[in-house]
């Protein structure tokens, strides 16, 4: 692994990189202390990851997210599917015959 990675969506680092240790976000600001090391770094041969590494709590807090997005798709769909079955019976109960 990498010191550096590339943020997700980016193609390369002209728009700042992710500090792996420590997951900070370094802008690719001539003045930022943090993007001189990072040039540095390349300079002595460093390559950055091209994809993001995450760390622990992000992958936490992003499982939870999709949880509560399942969660709300299944509500979705039962509420739908509660619809349909109501459509279906009132077209029963008016003689409408099933194809």
């Amino acid at each position: 692994m990498s010191d550096y990675s590339i943020p997700a969506g980016q193609k390369d680092d002209s728009g700042g990189v992710i500090r792996n240790a420590d997951g900070a976000f370094i802008p690719s600001d001539a003045a930022n202390r943090d993007w001189q090391q990072y040039l540095a770094w390349v300079a002595d041969g460093g390559v950055p990851d091209q994809t993001l590494v995450v760390s622990a709590l992000a992958t936490s807090n992003g499982a939870a997210l999709t949880q509560r997005q399942q969660e709300a798709a299944l509500a979705a769909s039962l509420q739908r599917q509660a619809e349909l079955e109501a459509r279906v019976a009132a077209l029963e109960a008016a003689g409408v015959p099933a194809e």
